[in-house]
């Protein structure tokens, strides 16, 4: 028995090293075909170095530690540890399939400097066909750095991924070939310290971006001018504004990226930004910048994504706009404080649908008299018809002449009690009519020189306003505005209120 007992045990330990030698050398022979794939990739204009691969044959996993890689497009990095998990050898053999439980990567430097793609060498046929699944995507501690800016001597864009995970990854040659290269089932992750070149003079920076399928949410947003707005002004040849934005949240609800027919489309159910400021200066010493400048509608119609979402809010915001004129010693300043917008369905995927979009604002003016703003658009219509209605109320003249001195060189006294005004119009014309409501308001001409004159002019000004009818109420119609097709649609719309002051008041 014992003899028996004696053979069986070398049985099983030839038949266990037996195993081991198997498993040792099928491992290095995974790892040597790692190798020359990684190798091969030389032949793409792609280099990887590394410190060491490990292979665990059995369980499907393989490590690579310390990798670097480079191309000649632009792309290069450093991962510390990039992990896949779970590889069924079977499958890859047998089928074809690459099917994955778990791919990790961590404390990653990847850069993209956005160099021109090389062309594809004659004589290449298509792609090896291949079909990929993975069941778990798990990134940490990845620093990415996209663009280079070659005036500020950085990267354009740059923000670390702390966590971003996946599930249920596919991807294919059709999948392959689309903006969005694979398709995923779940996704949850948090993005920090995003910093990206808006242009020459502006940066965007975002504290923190946390998101999955069902909300995105953005913490500490801001644009930040790179130049005061004298070294700003001293920069440029045409006028262009001085920007500055604080933003503390955004929401967005059920967020979702598509394609359809080559197209991304964003859809969500539900935008918020609240807690917000943003200063706008705009120094008109300088020459006018003479380009055409759509409407609103046209850039909703003419951009590349398409954009799906049911409402928008905007809460607690606050507007400041300076303006510096050529003859003027100090810079005209409008305010909007306690600012809210809600906007209506804004669908440029299937405009059919609806293509009006309704906005509702609603503002304190120079943190004093409170403004109802009522203002629609058609999106689909080339000739981008809008109707803009509302009202302001109890108006101080000491809070207009901040900008109508310096703007239209007249100077008020008194106040307003309201004024309403109601157009309506396309790119090119605008209609419409004014009403105005007061008690005590007379209006001073001014000299080229800021001082009072008291002219003619005035005199039968504040005559024309005291012989008002119906105690102060002032009502002027059939308006005409022409639009200056190089200024924005605000510039637009303020061309309506000054002409509809200018008949009103004089």
């Amino acid at each position: 028995m014992k003899i028996k007992h004696r053979k069986s045990l070398i049985i099983i330990i030839y038949s266990a090293a037996l195993l081991f030698i198997l498993y040792f050398l099928v491992g290095v022979w995974i790892e040597h075909k790692i190798k020359d794939a990684l190798a091969e990739l030389k032949n793409d204009q792609i280099q990887v170095s590394y410190s060491s691969v490990h292979v665990e044959p059995v369980l499907g996993n393989i490590s690579l530690k310390s990798a670097e890689f480079d191309s000649n497009n632009g792309e290069s990095g450093t991962v510390e540890k990039f992990e896949i998990l779970g590889l069924s050898f079977w499958k890859l053999w047998k089928y074809e399939e690459i099917v994955i439980e778990e791919v990790a990567l961590t404390n990653a430097n990847i850069y993209y400097s956005n160099k021109d793609k090389k062309s594809v060498k004659a004589g290449i046929g298509k792609p090896k066909s291949f079909d990929l699944k993975i069941e778990k995507v798990n990134i940490r501690n990845a620093k990415v750095h996209v663009g280079i800016d070659s005036l500020q001597k950085s990267f354009k864009t740059s923000f670390l991924i702390q966590t971003l995970g996946f599930t249920q990854i596919n991807s294919n040659n059709e999948i392959a070939s689309r903006k969005i290269p694979f398709s995923y089932g779940t996704y949850k992750g948090k993005i920090v310290n995003v910093r990206t070149a808006l242009d020459p003079f502006h940066s965007f920076e975002l504290r923190s971006f946390t998101m999955s399928q069902n909300r995105w949410l953005a913490d500490s947003l801001s644009i930040t001018p790179l130049l005061s707005k004298s070294a700003f002004s001293d920069t440029l040849t045409q006028e262009r504004d001085h920007m500055r934005l604080d933003g503390r949240h955004v929401q967005i609800e059920s967020p979702e990226l598509d394609e359809v027919d080559d197209r991304l489309i964003f859809n969500s159910s539900f935008l918020k930004l609240e807690q917000f400021s943003l200063d706008i200066y705009r120094d008109k010493r300088l020459a006018d910048d003479l380009s055409i400048k759509p409407m609103y509608s046209e850039l909703l119609r003419t951009i590349n994504m398409g954009i799906a979402i049911d409402s928008i809010e905007l809460q607690s915001g606050k507007i400041e706009y300076t303006e510096h004129l050529e003859k003027a010693d100090h810079p005209g300043m409008l305010s909007f404080n306690d600012l809210s917008m809600a906007v209506s369905p804004i669908n440029t995927v299937q405009p059919l649908v609806n293509s009006d979009i309704a906005v509702r604002i609603t503002s304190k003016f120079m943190n004093q008299a409170p403004i109802e703003i009522d203002w629609s658009f058609d999106v689909e219509n080339t000739e981008d018809p809008f109707s803009i209605k509302g009202n302001i109320k109890n108006v101080n003249a000491s809070s207009i002449n901040a900008f109508i001195k310096p703007a239209l060189n007249i100077e008020a006294e008194g106040s307003l009690d309201a004024l309403y005004f109601n157009f309506s119009g396309d790119k090119h014309t605008a209609q419409g009519s004014t009403a105005m409501k007061f008690d005590a308001f007379d209006i001073q001409i001014l000299k080229e020189d800021g001082r009072r004159e008291k002219s003619v002019l005035t005199f039968i000004s504040n005559l024309i306003i005291d012989r008002k009818e119906d105690k102060g109420i002032v009502n002027e119609r059939d308006i005409e505005v022409t639009r200056d097709k190089t200024k924005s649609f605000w510039n637009y719309f303020w061309l309506c209120i000054k002409n509809g002051l200018v008949e009103t008041i004089i």
